[in-house]
């Protein structure tokens, strides 16, 4: 009786125990507590009750209302358990707890009757916190990058923003991956032009960026374009303050589309396949363009009055020269037009792979030795080239 008197204050509390041993006198066998037990338990939690809401019997529906209705205390590994569960009538009978024991797996089965009376606007908004969390890590890269709100865009409602209504306090711009439930796929003609926006970081779902998008916006510093593939044309033409440009999946960079970025140093463009005509001229302070596949198709003058290096990181990438565009191109050692070894410089290497053939001409003198068994170490003195056959015991020969 004591112990069940303290379960239930610990319950009013908020405590929910992790029974070891049973409640007071029940033992297994017991389906439900004695009406003695039921009655003594009811009074000590009314007076609680009233004794909390500081008023009489009216405030017990009240407070039992907001209780837990379902309680379970799992005592062993079997799932064997007590179950105490909330009269909700308690107003009416007085008949506050019930206590039963369950045993196996009853003790760990999906409930139906919803006892916390959890609503589905909770459900949902637990949900949809977690589930923006892993949409702003998959298309910003981070969970605590939050999106500009969608009333800064003017939006056609089939994927392309059509429009930005700028004002001080939104330099920093981050796409929304959709709106109104459709997926931003595209950024129209001019739409951040001669604005003063510093940064500008695009969702995944963003493919293609059309003429002029950014052109003039003189501010510009930083752009996240993880998934675009297209660069219209005149895109980021006069965007003076870009210092470094690494856009992964683009494929097409149009015509002046880095134009007159003077400040522009580094550019990456893993899977380029065209660069068009004065993309990147009067880029003067341009000192490297990256790529890695096989070599893009190029407009005419792509890097006019800017001198950078072409780096080529695939060293299985073809159809690249000395030059690209009218750039030097770099790649890694292993693809090299000549070597120098032991001072003397190699050209073609055709004439040494055949000297290896498989028509046994190669070293045909050490062929004719082993043919005779007679082979005659003093022979080569001095040639570490044949260390291996001079260490041949002949004695083992076949």
């Amino acid at each position: 009786m004591k112990k069940l008197a303290w379960i239930t204050a610990a319950l009013l509390a908020g405590y929910v125990p992790a029974f070891a041993t049973p409640l007071g006198d029940l033992t297994p066998t017991d389906d439900v507590v004695a009406a003695s037990d039921l009655a003594a338990a009811s009074a000590g939690l009314t007076n609680r009750i009233d004794a909390a809401s500081g008023a009489g019997s009216n405030n017990v529906a009240n407070v039992a209302a907001v209780l837990s209705n379902h309680v379970e205390a799992v005592v062993s590994g079997s799932g064997t358990h007590w179950r105490v569960e909330w009269n909700t009538d308690i107003s009416a009978s007085g008949d506050v707890w019930r206590v039963q024991w369950e045993a196996g797996d009853e003790a760990h089965s999906n409930r139906t009757d919803n006892p916390h009376q959890v609503t589905a606007e909770q459900v949902g908004a637990l949900t949809n916190e977690q589930d923006l969390a892993a949409l702003r890590t998959h298309h910003y890269g981070n969970l605590n990058i939050v999106e500009s709100p969608t009333n800064w865009f003017i939006f056609d409602g089939a994927g392309t923003i059509t429009g930005f209504y700028y004002e001080a306090g939104r330099e920093n711009v981050v796409i929304p991956w959709s709106i109104g439930g459709v997926a931003v796929t595209k950024v129209s003609d001019g739409i951040f032009a001669a604005s003063s926006v510093t940064n500008l970081r695009a969702p995944r779902t963003l493919l293609n960026l059309e003429m002029s998008a950014l052109a003039y916006s003189s501010l510009l510093a930083s752009i996240s374009l993880p998934a675009v593939t297209n660069i219209g044309h005149y895109v980021f033409d006069s965007c003076e303050a870009l210092v470094s440009v690494s856009v992964p999946e683009v494929v097409n960079v149009g015509i002046s589309a880095f134009a007159n970025c003077s400040a522009l140093q580094t550019v990456a463009l893993p899977k380029v396949a065209i660069i068009q005509d004065n993309a990147f001229e009067y880029c003067s302070a341009l000192a490297s363009v990256t790529l890695s596949g096989n070599a893009p198709t190029v407009g005419t003058n792509p890097f006019f009055d800017s001198i950078p290096t072409i780096y080529v990181t695939d060293p299985t990438a073809t159809g690249y020269g000395a030059t690209l565009g009218g750039r030097p191109v770099v790649r890694l050692p292993l693809f090299t037009d000549s070597m120098t070894l032991g001072g003397t410089s190699r050209t073609n290497w055709t004439t040494d792979v055949d000297k290896h053939n498989t028509n046994e001409s190669a070293h045909a003198d050490i062929r004719a030795e082993v043919a005779t068994n007679a082979f005659n170490i003093a022979a080569f003195p001095t040639n570490q080239a044949y260390a291996g056959v001079m260490a041949w015991d002949t004695g083992d020969r076949k």
